[in-house]
C-alpha cells in the first residue's frame, strides 16, 4: 500500500494554543542559536513596544545561550523582563532561574486576558490550521479566562479547530469552573470545545534537569524531581474522575516519572477503575521493563517525535540512557496505542512524521508512515 502525506485532517494531541497563543505579541526568539542572536531580537521588540511594563521573551535555551545573567537583562531594559526556556518548565529574570511550580505560577498570572484570548486564540489555530492540523488537544488550561474565552468562541462559532482541553488541579475547587461542568452535558453535539480531563505535572524537562530520572544526571548528579507524590496523584485523579473530567493526562518525561505513572494508574485500577485511554503526557524516557505495563493498563503514550531536534544537547547530562528517548518502535509492538502531538516545539505534523521515520536519534525506533499517521489520527488511507 502506498500512501501520500496529507495535506490537512491531522490532530495534534498535545499543544497549547491558550497559552502559546502569548508568543504571537510577546517576544520569539526560537530562532536565536546564541545569546547575542537573542539580543539583538529582544532589544528590536522592546523598541517595537516602548510602552510595555514586562517583557516576556520565548526561546531560551540553556545549551546554547547559556544563562542569561541579571546584567544582561538590566543592559536591554529596565523594565520587568521575563526569558522563557524553549521547554517551558523554567524561566530566567532577574532574581535568577525560576523551575517547575515557581515557573508555572510565574506563566499562569502573566497570561493573556479574556478579552486578548478571543483574539489570540483564533489568530493561533489559524496557524495551526495552515500546517493541516483540524483538531488540537489543548494540555493546560489554567485560568477561567481560557476556559470562557473558549465557550464564548464557541458560542460564536470561531472555533476553526476542534478542541479537546484538560485542565490545571487549581481550577477543581472553583466555583465558576464547576458551574461550566455542570453544564456541559446539556452542550449542543455541534459544540467544538470540550472539557476531558485533568492534567498534572508530575516532573519537569530534561532541558532544565528537572525530569525525574532514576539514573542522576551525569553533570549535576541529581535526579531531578517528582512534583506530586503517588498518594497526592490518586486522590486528584479521583476527585476529577467524580467531576466527570473521565481522562487523567500526567506529564511525565523522565523514566523515573513514567514509573510512577504507572503506579497512580494500578492503584486506581486497583480500585475499580477502568484505565484505557489514560494518557501518560510525552512519555518520553520509558524503561523497557514498563512497556508491559503500559499495555496491561490500556494507557495512551501522548509522545513528540519533534522533541528529536534537541537531542544532540541530552549527551552531557544522559549519556547511554539516550536510548530510553522516544521508543515508538518497541512500545507499537507491544500492541501500545500511541498518539503524537508538537507540544508546540515545533508545531506541524509533518516535522513529527518526518522525525518518526526518518530522523529518529536511534534506527531501530523508527517507524512506518502509515504508523506515523494513525498517530497523529488519520487512518484508512489508500
Amino acid at each position: 500500500m502506498s500512501l501520500n502525506i496529507p495535506e490537512s485532517g491531522y490532530t495534534d494531541h498535545h499543544t497549547h494554543p491558550s497559552s502559546r497563543c502569548r508568543i504571537l505579541t510577546e517576544c520569539d526568539a526560537r530562532a536565536a542559536s546564541t545569546w547575542d542572536e537573542a539580543r539583538e531580537l529582544i532589544a528590536a521588540h522592546i523598541a517595537a513596544n516602548p510602552n510595555r511594563d514586562l517583557y516576556v521573551v520565548h526561546g531560551w535555551n540553556q545549551s546554547t545561550w547559556g544563562t542569561p545573567a541579571a546584567a544582561d537583562l538590566d543592559a536591554l531594559t529596565k523594565k520587568e523582563i521575563i526569558v522563557i526556556n524553549v521547554s517551558y518548565h523554567g524561566a530566567v529574570t532577574r532574581k535568577g532561574i525560576v523551575t517547575e511550580k515557581d515557573y508555572e505560577e510565574l506563566a499562569i498570572a502573566t497570561l493573556p486576558r479574556y478579552d486578548d484570548l478571543l483574539v489570540a486564540i483564533p489568530k493561533y489555530h489559524a496557524y495551526l490550521s495552515s500546517l493541516g492540523v483540524v483538531a488540537a488537544h489543548d494540555m493546560h488550561l489554567a485560568t477561567m479566562d481560557q476556559v470562557d474565552a473558549y465557550r464564548e468562541l464557541d458560542r460564536r462559532g470561531e472555533l476553526a479547530i476542534d478542541t479537546t482541553a484538560f485542565v490545571n488541579p487549581c481550577l477543581l475547587d472553583d466555583p465558576r469552573f464547576l458551574a461550566v461542568i455542570a453544564s456541559e452535558a446539556k452542550q449542543s453535539p455541534s459544540s467544538h470545545f470540550r472539557l476531558a480531563g485533568l492534567k498534572l505535572f508530575l516532573d519537569g524537562a530534561i532541558g532544565v534537569r528537572t525530569a525525574f530520572v532514576s539514573e542522576p544526571y551525569l553533570d549535576t548528579h541529581d535526579h531531578g524531581m517528582l512534583r506530586h507524590s503517588k498518594d497526592e496523584c490518586v486522590a486528584l485523579i479521583r476527585k476529577s474522575l467524580a467531576l466527570g473530567l473521565a481522562v487523567p493526562a500526567i506529564h511525565a518525561i523522565g523514566d523515573a516519572a513514567v514509573s510512577t505513572v504507572l503506579d497512580v494508574y494500578e492503584e486506581l485500577k486497583a480500585q475499580g477503575h477502568d484505565t484505557r485511554g489514560w494518557r501518560i503526557e510525552h512519555c518520553e524516557m520509558v524503561r523497557p521493563s514498563d512497556i508491559p505495563r503500559i499495555a496491561a493498563l490500556g494507557a495512551v503514550p501522548v509522545m513528540q517525535p519533534n522533541f528529536h531536534w534537541d537531542l544532540d544537547h541530552y549527551g552531557d547530562r544522559l549519556g547511554e540512557n539516550l536510548r530510553l528517548i522516544n521508543p515508538f518502535r518497541p512500545l507499537i509492538d507491544a500492541g501500545i496505542k500511541i498518539l503524537f502531538g508538537s507540544d508546540g516545539m515545533p508545531e506541524g505534523p509533518k516535522v513529527g512524521i518526518e522525525y518518526a521515520m526518518s530522523r529518529a536519534r536511534f534506527p531501530e525506533q523508527a517507524i512506518a508512515l502509515e504508523e506515523a499517521l494513525t498517530a497523529y489520527g488519520i487512518t484508512g488511507l489508500d
